[in-house]
C-alpha cells in the first residue's frame, strides 16, 4: 500500500460523513420553530409588557452523531499517518505510543517530542510542531485543539452538545414609537424550549392606540466547546467543521511529504 494510502481513506470517508452532516443540518435549520405570545393586554398596568417564548427545538440527536463520526475518522486519519512514518521496529514495540500529537501546552510538546527523537526525521519533527495548538494566543481557537476536545468527549464521556442559537437581530420594533421610549431585550446564545426569545415594554399611551411590534428571530446550530484556558464556547457547527477539516487535510499532507523529504 501506497504510504499515506490508509489516511485517505479514512480522509474520504470522513467527507462523505461530513456531507451527510451538512445536508442533515440543512434540514433541522428549515423546521418551525413555534413561538408563544405573552402579554399584558388585558392588564391595567402603567407599563405594556410582551414577550415571546420558545416552545420547541428541533432533536440534533443525530446531528451529534454524525459529527462525532466525522471527527474520529478525521483523528484516526492523522494518526494513520504518524503510524505510517514511524519505523518498524517502534511499531511493533511501541504501538500505543504512535499516534499524532496535539498539545495546548509547549512543554508537553517538548516532553513528547524528547522521548521520540529517534523515530522521525527533522522535517517531520517541524511540520508536527507547526501544527500543535499551543500555537494558538490566548485570545485565539486552534482548529485542532477542537477536534481534540470533540474527539476526547464523544469517545470517553458523552454526545457532544448539538443546539439551537440564537442570533441577535437587533431590538423589538415598536411602531409607532410611544411616547418614552421603548425597552427591548433580545436573548443571544443557547436557547430550549420554554427560553424566553425576547422581551419589551412601554408606558401605556393615555388613550387607546394601536401599535405594531416587529421582533425578528434567526437562528444558527452550534456545538459547546472548552478551549484551553477552561472557557466554554458555543461555536457554529458549520464555521468550525469548515476549518477544522482542512486544518487535518493540511496536516496529513505536510507530514507525509516531510517524511519523504527525510528519507532521500
Amino acid at each position: 500500500m501506497a504510504l499515506g494510502r490508509a489516511a485517505f481513506v479514512k480522509l474520504e470517508h470522513a467527507f462523505e460523513v461530513r456531507d451527510r452532516l451538512r445536508d442533515l443540518l440543512a434540514e433541522l435549520q428549515e423546521i418551525e420553530r413555534p413561538l408563544r405570545r405573552e402579554d399584558n393586554a388585558q392588564s391595567h398596568s402603567r407599563m405594556v409588557q410582551t414577550q415571546w417564548v420558545l416552545e420547541a427545538v428541533p432533536d440534533y440527536t443525530k446531528a451529534a452523531l454524525l459529527m462525532g463520526d466525522f471527527i474520529h475518522n478525521l483523528r484516526a486519519a492523522m494518526d494513520y499517518t504518524v503510524w505510517a512514518v514511524t519505523p518498524q521496529q517502534i511499531r511493533e514495540s511501541s504501538p500505543t505510543r504512535v499516534m499524532f500529537p496535539l498539545h495546548s501546552k509547549r512543554e508537553k510538546w517538548t516532553d513528547w517530542s524528547k522521548d521520540r527523537k529517534t523515530w522521525y526525521g527533522p522535517t517531520v519533527f517541524e511540520v508536527l510542531e507547526s501544527f500543535q495548538p499551543f500555537h494558538a494566543g490566548d485570545d485565539q481557537l486552534h482548529p485542532l485543539h477542537i477536534l481534540q476536545f470533540l474527539s476526547n468527549t464523544d469517545k470517553h464521556q458523552l454526545l457532544n452538545i448539538v443546539a439551537t442559537g440564537q442570533v441577535d437581530m437587533g431590538t423589538v420594533k415598536v411602531v409607532p414609537e410611544p411616547t418614552g421610549g421603548v425597552n427591548s431585550w433580545v436573548n443571544t446564545g443557547v436557547v430550549e424550549a420554554g427560553s424566553v426569545l425576547a422581551r419589551v415594554e412601554f408606558i401605556r399611551p393615555d388613550e387607546p392606540a394601536s401599535v405594531t411590534l416587529h421582533p425578528v428571530f434567526a437562528y444558527e446550530q452550534v456545538f459547546r466547546y472548552v478551549d484551553q484556558n477552561k472557557a466554554e464556547h458555543w461555536l457554529a457547527i458549520g464555521d468550525a467543521m469548515n476549518a477544522i477539516g482542512p486544518q487535518a487535510v493540511d496536516a496529513i499532507g505536510y507530514v507525509l511529504s516531510a517524511h519523504v523529504k527525510d528519507c532521500r
